[in-house]
């Protein structure tokens, strides 16, 4: 993920999230979201994971933002964040 500017001033951002490939963005993003072969909790909880990132001012908001139980990962996989969607297996 990173931080855009939108618009002429700083004041304004908003998150972008930027899929490792193909794959996971169709796994993942709404916009592919006919695809999706998830419960209808798991559809919801992705969907609203989503919007909140993309409406978040920073990374910060998405650390802090305790359901998603945000952690960093280790190994060959250390520059990467994952969260959580609550009781839902995913």
């Amino acid at each position: 993920m990173v931080i855009i500017k939108k618009g002429a001033e700083y004041n304004n951002l908003s998150m972008t999230i930027l899929y490792k490939n193909r794959t996971a963005k169709e796994q993942f993003c709404s916009e592919y979201k006919k695809k999706w072969r998830y419960p209808d909790q798991v559809k919801k909880k992705l969907e609203a994971a989503e919007t909140f990132i993309i409406n978040s001012d920073s990374l910060l908001d998405v650390a802090n933002y305790p359901p998603f139980h945000f952690e960093r990962l280790k190994g060959n996989r250390k520059d990467e964040w994952s969260i959580r969607l609550g009781n839902t297996g995913y």
